[in-house]
């Protein structure tokens, strides 16, 4: 497992943020046209580094705490905790 992200890591993160961005600056200045360009583009990416690092520890706390991938695992795991048995 790497820990330390590389300047290439970092640099692809940097791209995969911005790139959107910029469509959702698009957005953002067709409904708010008062805004300028960089008042837009600034709120578009403060929105998807947020909503990246939100995905990112929910992922970092789900692989942590040992949860099950499918949900389907986990109701067959609580059956078989109180005796029942899966038939087929």
């Amino acid at each position: 497992m790497k820990v330390f992200a590389t300047r290439f890591d970092i640099f692809t993160y940097g791209i995969q943020i911005r790139a959107p961005s910029l469509l959702a600056t698009a957005g953002i200045k067709f409904f708010a046209r008062s805004l300028t360009f960089w008042q837009a583009f600034i709120i578009s990416v403060f929105s998807f580094t947020i909503s990246t690092l939100l995905i990112a520890v929910y992922f970092f706390v789900k692989a942590s705490m040992g949860v099950p991938y499918q949900t389907g695992i986990l109701i067959t795991q609580r059956a078989q905790a109180y005796g029942i048995k899966k038939s087929g």
